[in-house]
């Protein structure tokens, strides 16, 4: 979850306030797989291990041959290299390929002086510029070079 509020400032302890990148640079994290998603993952030549799967609320999925793969907090990439290495048991070098059909867990929370503050589900990187835009662009009353973001790690 990640929140963005239009007039928040972090001063530091002198009373100075930090250095902050500019805000059209700031992009909010790589796309990482959670609970709700759904993936599509085929196996070259392998049609009957082609299956489109949700992941459940303790972020697993269930594939045959190999059981529960914790997909939850793992990018498409990390999945993909898990799954590669588990099935090379029982296939010779077996090609995956996984695709996000559904987006249900990465949510941004855009709170503040924006037209329509709310949640808004995400399904890639986006900056805060274009998060903002999302909840409806910045008010006349917001001040963009003080921006608040706070990302759950």
């Amino acid at each position: 979850m990640l929140f963005l509020a239009g007039c928040a400032s972090a001063p530091l302890k002198n009373g100075e306030k930090a250095e902050t990148p500019d805000i059209e640079d700031v992009r909010i994290s790589e796309f990482i797989l959670g609970p709700g998603d759904t993936v599509d993952i085929t196996v070259y030549r392998n049609d009957d291990l082609k299956r489109t799967l949700k992941i459940d609320q303790s972020g697993k999925i269930m594939f045959p041959l190999i059981g529960d793969v914790q997909a939850g907090g793992a990018s498409i990439f990390k999945l993909r290299d898990e799954m590669k290495e588990r099935l090379s048991r029982y296939l010779k070098d077996p090609q995956i390929t996984i695709n996000v059909s559904t987006v249900q867990s990465q949510k941004v929370m855009v709170l503040g002086q924006v037209n329509n503050p709310g949640v808004f589900t995400v399904d890639s990187d986006v900056t805060m510029m274009e998060a903002i835009a999302k909840a409806g662009g910045a008010t006349q009353d917001a001040k963009l070079n003080n921006v608040l973001l706070i990302r759950r790690v």
